[in-house]
């Protein structure tokens, strides 16, 4: 079953689907301005088992939660190029 987020929970993952953050950074990259409130979604977050906490005041997505970046996603595949195969 998919965890229901609310908007503003959404805009945290979001943005924690960069790497870690912490809570100065999410007031910085969200529309949430207040830095409690930020606390508060994390909070709410990590009782979800969607984020956990790293080291104090730092924070990223749980891996095993259904909204990690999959590692395919992150992959770049650049096809190899042999000798004669390049466009004239």
């Amino acid at each position: 079953m998919k965890e229901e987020l609310t908007e503003k929970q959404d805009e945290v993952v979001e943005v924690m689907r960069e790497g870690r953050v912490t809570p100065d950074y999410l007031t910085d990259q969200t529309s949430i301005d207040a830095k409690q409130t930020i606390q508060y979604h994390l909070r709410e977050l990590r009782a979800k088992g969607v984020v956990q906490r790293v080291h104090t005041g730092l924070y990223e997505l749980d891996p095993s939660s259904q909204f990690a970046p999959d590692i395919a996603d992150e992959l770049v595949f650049d096809s190899p190029t042999r000798a004669g195969d390049e466009d004239v």
